[in-house]
C-alpha cells in the first residue's frame, strides 16, 4: 500500500518518532528525539515544518504524498542555525516536485488500501456465560456491585433487581440468565466493518530552458474500519519556475486543500470492548434496545432522571464532522547583480 500521509513516509526515520492515529485521516504525531517539554498541548512538542521554503502551519494531512518530491529532517544545531529558537524541536523540510527537462509528462497514480475489523477472537473479552457467572459468584459471596452508572434494567444485575422487586418469578429469571449465558453479542462485529480506501493523483509536469511546471489534482477517499468514521479529501498543487533572463528569475507556488472529516460521537471502540456481551442491541421486535444509565447530579432534592441509551441510536443521533479548506500561495523573485551578489524576494 502507498503512504497515505507524510507521517506514513517518515516512519522508520532514525530519531524520529511518530504516533498512531487510528481514525480515517491516518497521521500521527511527531517528535524529533523525544520530548522536550511535558506540556503537550497545541502541538508544543512537534517540529517546525518547512513547505517548499515557507513556514506550513496547517495540518500534514493538507499534503498530498504524491506531489512531495524530498524530505528532510532537521536536528539540533542544523536547525536553529536556519530557524531559530522556533526550531528548538527540529525542523521538516518539505520539497514538492517540479518538471523535469523533456517533453510534458502525464502521470496518473492510484493506490488502495484495505483495513480490516477488529474482531472478538482477538479480544480478551468474557462471553456471555463468563461475564454471568462473574455476577452470580458476586451475590453467592454477598459482594456489593460497584456502580458504574447502569441501573437495573440491563445485564444480569438488571434481572436481579426485578427480582427483588417482584416484577417478576423466580422461573422468569432463570429463564432469562440462561438466554442471557448463550447471547454472546459480538459488539466488534456490530460496530466495526472492513474499510476500503482510495487515493487518486493525476499530474501534468515538463521543463525547458526558460520555463519549469507541475500542476497536479488528486482526490482521497479514506474509510474508517469504525462506523460513521471517514475523511476525504480534494488537493491542487502547482509550481512554476519562469527563467526571464540570464540574472532575473521568478517562481510561483500554489497549493489548495478541501478535506471533511466525520467522526462518531462515541468511543466505538471503547464501548466494544466494555460492554457486556450479555446485553443485546436489538429487541425480539427488531427494535433498539434501550437500557436505562445514570445521569447528570444525584444530589437531592435535585436529582435528575436515569436516562435511556442505545448505542446505535446514539450513532445516528450523534457525530462530528470537520470540514477544512487550506489555500497557500508563494511567490519568489531573485536577481542576480554580480557573480557573488545576488538579491531574493518571498512572498507567501
Amino acid at each position: 500500500e502507498n503512504p497515505k500521509t507524510v507521517q506514513d513516509i517518515l516512519r522508520g526515520t532514525p530519531g524520529l518518532a511518530i504516533g498512531y492515529n487510528a481514525d480515517a485521516k491516518g497521521g500521527g504525531s511527531m517528535n524529533i528525539r523525544g520530548q522536550r517539554s511535558v506540556y503537550t498541548d497545541g502541538n508544543h512538542n512537534s517540529p517546525l515544518l518547512i513547505l517548499d521554503g515557507m513556514m506550513f502551519y496547517g495540518e500534514l494531512s493538507e499534503i498530498n504524498p504524491d506531489d512531495i518530491g524530498q524530505i528532510d529532517v532537521l536536528k539540533d544545531a542544523s536547525a536553529t542555525a536556519l530557524y531559530g529558537s522556533k526550531a528548538a524541536n527540529g525542523v521538516i523540510m518539505i520539497t514538492t516536485k517540479k518538471g523535469k527537462i523533456g517533453k510534458p509528462a502525464i502521470r496518473y497514480s492510484m493506490s488502495l488500501g484495505f483495513t480490516h475489523r477488529p474482531m472478538t477472537s482477538q479480544m480478551h473479552v468474557m462471553n456471555s456465560k463468563d461475564r454471568v457467572e462473574v455476577s452470580e459468584e458476586m451475590v453467592e459471596k454477598g459482594l456489593q456491585f460497584v456502580d458504574s452508572g447502569i441501573t437495573g434494567s440491563v445485564g444480569y444485575e438488571g434481572l436481579l433487581f426485578q427480582l427483588y422487586g417482584n416484577k417478576i418469578s423466580y422461573t422468569q429469571f432463570q429463564k432469562e440468565v440462561k438466554k442471557m449465558k448463550e447471547q454472546n453479542t459480538d459488539w466488534f462485529k456490530y460496530l466495526f466493518r472492513n474499510a476500503l480506501s482510495h487515493n487518486h493523483t493525476l499530474s501534468v509536469s515538463g521543463a525547458n530552458e526558460t520555463i519549469n511546471y507541475y500542476f497536479s489534482v488528486g482526490y482521497s477517499s479514506e474509510r474508517g474500519s469504525s462506523l460513521k468514521e471517514d475523511a476525504e479529501r480534494f488537493n491542487f498543487n502547482t509550481n512554476l519556475d519562469i527563467k526571464i533572463s540570464d540574472k532575473m528569475n521568478a517562481s510561483f507556488g500554489l497549493s489548495a486543500s478541501n478535506g471533511t472529516t466525520h467522526r462518531p460521537g462515541v468511543d466505538l471502540f471503547q464501548y466494544a470492548y466494555t460492554t457486556s456481551r450479555a446485553i443485546v442491541p436489538y429487541d425480539e421486535d427488531g427494535y433498539y434496545n434501550f437500557y436505562e444509565v445514570g445521569a447528570g447530579y444525584q444530589n437531592d432534592p435535585y436529582s435528575t432522571p436515569n436516562l435511556v441509551y442505545n448505542v446505535f441510536n446514539e450513532l445516528n443521533t450523534t457525530g462530528e464532522k470537520s470540514q477544512l479548506l487550506t489555500l497557500n500561495t508563494r511567490f519568489s523573485f531573485s536577481y542576480k547583480v554580480a557573480s557573488c551578489l545576488s538579491l531574493n524576494a518571498l512572498l507567501a
